[in-house]
Order: structure tokens, then C-alpha cells, then sequence
């Protein structure tokens, strides 16, 4: 590989933001070890339900991060950047694991526990889909309370990052985690609405 990269990330964040293929090219390399730990840790939530492996997982995302026809996000910074990677992540792996369960209904449900601790469990199709429809109800209730989990929970974020990551408060992360914990839990078990 070349020589380091001098050009500041945001600079490239903007221009990969506008459609330059090439800014994209160069920033690829600054953000994907932190891309590879995010689809990791997705990657052992979700088990073997998916075809993806971490890499694939990785460029999917990529690929839909940098179509210009379907995202007009403009990232503020590597921050944003990096919870939007996350949710694009996790966005990629439900489409496979609702294609997986079309052609596969049933299936033995696993209980879904969202500790304060990393989590090493794995979901079934099932169980991924139902704390996906419980992410969709609770951003109507707090978009904020959804990316503490999307950092949390799928990025694999420790309190001390996540405070970073969204600009708030250590002592605010933990209280917004434990009180998404406790909503995702009433709702995954009441039927929606």
C-alpha cells in the first residue's frame, strides 16, 4: 500500500458524500478495521442464519453506503459516519435473514437478553426480525434510545465509546441503554400494534 493518506477524513467523508468515487476509494481503508468489528459482532448476533460471512457483510454495506442512487446521507463526521455503517449493516442482514425466513418459516425461537454486558448470543431469523420490529416501534418512541442500541448492542460499543461516538455523557449512555433494554423487552413481548 501506499504511503499514509495525509488528506483529513472529513474532507473525504464530504466528497464520498457528493458521489466521489475516488474519495470513497481512499476512505475505505481509514474506517475498515472499524467496519470489519462492527460486522464481527452483527455477524455473531445473527449466527449462521445468514449467506454473508464478515467480509461480504462489509462490502454489502460499503456498496450501499457509497450508491449515491440510494442514499443521500450527508455525513457530519467519522462519528455519524460510523452509526450510519452500523444501521446499514444491520439493515443488510434483516433483508437476508427475512429472505431466509420466507423460505423457512418456524423455527425455534431464542430468547433475545440485551444485558449490560457484550452479549455473545446467537438469534435465530425469527428472533432477529422481532428486535427489528421492536427497534422500528421504539425509534417512535426515541431515536436516540435506537442508536445507543445500534452501538451498543450491534456495533459492539462500550459505554465509554458510545458517550464519544453520540456526544453525550458516559452516565447517559447507561441510563438511555437500560431504558431501551426495558422497552425492547415489553415489546418484543406484545404483539404490534
Amino acid at each position: 500500500m501506499a504511503a499514509a493518506d495525509k488528506t483529513p477524513f472529513a474532507l473525504l467523508l464530504q466528497r464520498a458524500s457528493q458521489g466521489d468515487r475516488e474519495a470513497s476509494a481512499r476512505m475505505l481503508p481509514m474506517v475498515y478495521d472499524s467496519l470489519k468489528t462492527s460486522a464481527r459482532r452483527q455477524m455473531r448476533v445473527c449466527g449462521r442464519e445468514t449467506l454473508l460471512d464478515t467480509t461480504g457483510l462489509v462490502h454489502e454495506a460499503w456498496v450501499g453506503l457509497m450508491d449515491r442512487n440510494n442514499n443521500a446521507v450527508e455525513w457530519q463526521d467519522r462519528a455519524h459516519f460510523l452509526r450510519y455503517s452500523a444501521r446499514t449493516m444491520r439493515n443488510v442482514l434483516i433483508d437476508q435473514l427475512r429472505a431466509a425466513s420466507a423460505e423457512k418459516r418456524g423455527g425455534q425461537m431464542i430468547r433475545v437478553e440485551l444485558d449490560g454486558n457484550e452479549p455473545e448470543l446467537q438469534l435465530n431469523a425469527d428472533s432477529m426480525l422481532a428486535l427489528d420490529q421492536a427497534l422500528e416501534r421504539l425509534a417512535d418512541i426515541s431515536s436516540r434510545l435506537v442508536e445507543v442500541v445500534e452501538l451498543r448492542f450491534f456495533a459492539g460499543l462500550d459505554v465509554d465509546e458510545t458517550a464519544r461516538v453520540m456526544d453525550i455523557a458516559p452516565r447517559t449512555v447507561v441510563r438511555e441503554w437500560r431504558k431501551a433494554r426495558l422497552l425492547l423487552k415489553e415489546m418484543m413481548h406484545e404483539p404490534p400494534d
